[in-house]
This record gives C-alpha cells, sequence and structure tokens, in this order.
C-alpha cells in the first residue's frame, strides 16, 4: 500500500505540491479576510464596501504568500534559467484565471449573504469557501490544459 501511495505521490508530486501551496495561503487569507470582514462591519454597514474590503484583504495575503511558497517549493527543481521563466509565465496566467472566478465568485455570493442579513464573518467564510472550491477546481482543470507541469505520458504523446 505504502508504494501505491509513494509512486502516486512521485508522478503528481509537482501538481500536490501546489494545491498544498494553494491551500495553505487560502486558508490563511479565509482566517484574516473573516477576521477583516467582522471588524470593518462594525465602522461601515455598506454591504458592497464590506464585500470589496474583505476581497481585497484576501487577496493582499495569499497572492503573496502563494508566490512565496510556490518559489521555495520550486527554486531547486529545475537550474535552467528558460524553464523557470515558462514554469512563472504558466503559474502567473493559470493564477490570473483562477482569481478572475474567485474575485468574481465571491463577490457575488458575499454580497448577496449579506443582503440577506448573514453576519459579516460568515458571509465572508461561505463566500470564500464557495469561490474557493470553484477556484481550485478551475487551477487544477487549467493547469493540465495549460501543461504546466509536464509528466512523462505528456513528453510521449
Amino acid at each position: 500500500m505504502m508504494a501505491i501511495i509513494r509512486a502516486f505521490y512521485n508522478k503528481h508530486r509537482t501538481i500536490l505540491m501546489l494545491n498544498k501551496d494553494l491551500l495553505f495561503s487560502g486558508t490563511v487569507a479565509f482566517f484574516v479576510s473573516a477576521g477583516i470582514a467582522e471588524l470593518y462591519s462594525k465602522y461601515d454597514n455598506n454591504d458592497f464596501r464590506i464585500s470589496i474590503v474583505s476581497i481585497v484583504t484576501g487577496f493582499c495575503i495569499s497572492i503573496p504568500l502563494f508566490a512565496f511558497l510556490f518559489y521555495r517549493d520550486n527554486k531547486r527543481s529545475q537550474k535552467d534559467k528558460s524553464f523557470r521563466t515558462l514554469i512563472m509565465k504558466k503559474i502567473v496566467a493559470l493564477y490570473s484565471v483562477s482569481n478572475v472566478i474567485n474575485i468574481a465568485a465571491r463577490f457575488v455570493m458575499m454580497y448577496e449573504l449579506l443582503k440577506l442579513a448573514a453576519e459579516p464573518y460568515e458571509a465572508s467564510m461561505l463566500s470564500s469557501l464557495g469561490a474557493s472550491a470553484l477556484s481550485y477546481f478551475v487551477t487544477n482543470l487549467a493547469s493540465k490544459s495549460f501543461r504546466l507541469f509536464n509528466t512523462k505520458e505528456d513528453s510521449k504523446q
């Protein structure tokens, strides 16, 4: 059983590392964003502005944290500078697509939840969970279509 798990990990190591980085940075941003939404709602009752502040805070945390984690995990994987440049371009494209979907979905969900009288921290958490699930799904699909991490099977085709 351990051999099967090890083989799976070795085959999908890069995509697993990408998902680990996404989940960790997203989790940190999730809690900070919910706290900021609750704090900001004490000073301003405008649902639109609460949504914007919460989302901007989340992305100000998650994007730099993800970039740092991804760089740290992949700086030793390939010494070839052209390969690293190509991967970074693909990551920027992939993360841009993912973030557009995340921002749009999260804003719509959070704004609607706040209009339904949900507490700001609840609206922030629920919208973040829903948008993140959609975003991570799209990220994993897009990483395959962008051929972000070429596997041995990809190079055979």
